[in-house]
């Protein structure tokens, strides 16, 4: 009998203990955000310039040689803007 009655507390209060209310919301209403992308941009601006290197005795033919490579970074560079802004 009593293991009747304690069974019958549990399930009681089990069951009660589940029936909670809950407040439902409703969502907002939905926002919409621009997509970005990206497209690749070409291989042939993203190859790597050789470093001149040298003696002391080069250093003009050195410094002749890193001023040009210097000029073609910044050709690619200005290639890449003009790719980017060209997509805008």
């Amino acid at each position: 009998m009593r293991l009747l009655a304690v069974l019958l507390i549990v399930v009681l209060s089990a069951g009660f203990t589940s029936c909670r209310r809950e407040v439902i919301r409703v969502p907002g209403p939905v926002q919409y955000r621009d997509r970005l992308v990206v497209e690749p941009i070409a291989a042939e601006l993203l190859n790597e310039h050789p470093i001149a290197s040298g003696t002391l005795s080069e250093c003009p033919r050195v410094a002749a040689q890193r001023r040009s490579e210097l000029r073609e970074c910044n050709a690619d560079k200005a290639a890449i803007r003009a790719q980017q802004e060209g997509r805008r």
